[in-house]
């Protein structure tokens, strides 16, 4: 056993720079799903909205616009608001943005509502949702679309306005 000097200290090294503690950063915008899925039901819930159909429909000289506003004018509104294309948009809104740990941007809600609402209306076109009430055809008209050969149902003749909105229509946000 060494003995030491009172006077010596033991040597000891210069103290460790204090560390610091990593934590986990917070991503930035990152949100839980109650405040996602409150966003999406909110902007779903508040937002004022109109179909736009470029183009013009063959044969009759009606712009594609026209035209869905002629049908809407017969109380074939299949472009209307309803509770229930406002319930399938807020599903398919949510799917459309799932995943993304963070809030959507307005731009994103937009484009998916859009998309939402005109698949809608396709599926009014397609009669695979029966949310509105559409008018049967007058007996006249009925008759001479079935001798024309055209058997589709009420607002459907040719399909052409249909696969239009189906392919070019866009939900415009509009308030």
């Amino acid at each position: 056993m060494a003995i030491r000097s009172p006077t010596t200290a033991p040597r000891r090294s210069a103290p460790a720079p204090a560390r610091e503690v990593e934590t986990t950063p917070r991503r930035r915008n990152a949100a839980t799903q109650a405040e996602i899925a409150r966003k999406i039901s909110q902007f779903v819930k508040s937002i004022e909205w109109e179909l736009r159909v470029p183009g013009q429909h063959d044969g009759d000289g009606f712009s594609n616009q026209k035209l869905l506003e002629y049908l809407a004018a017969q109380g074939r509104d299949f472009a209307k608001d309803t509770p229930t294309l406002r319930r399938f948009a807020l599903a398919e809104v949510a799917a459309a943005v799932a995943g993304l740990g963070r809030l959507p941007t307005a731009a994103e809600l937009k484009r998916a509502f859009s998309d939402a609402a005109v698949a809608f209306v396709v599926r009014r076109f397609d009669y695979k949702v029966r949310d509105i009430r559409i008018p049967l055809l007058t007996l006249a008209y009925a008759k001479a679309k079935r001798k024309a050969g055209f058997l589709g149902p009420v607002g459907i003749r040719t399909g052409e306005l249909r696969d239009t909105i189906e392919e070019r229509a866009r939900a415009v946000i509009t308030g």
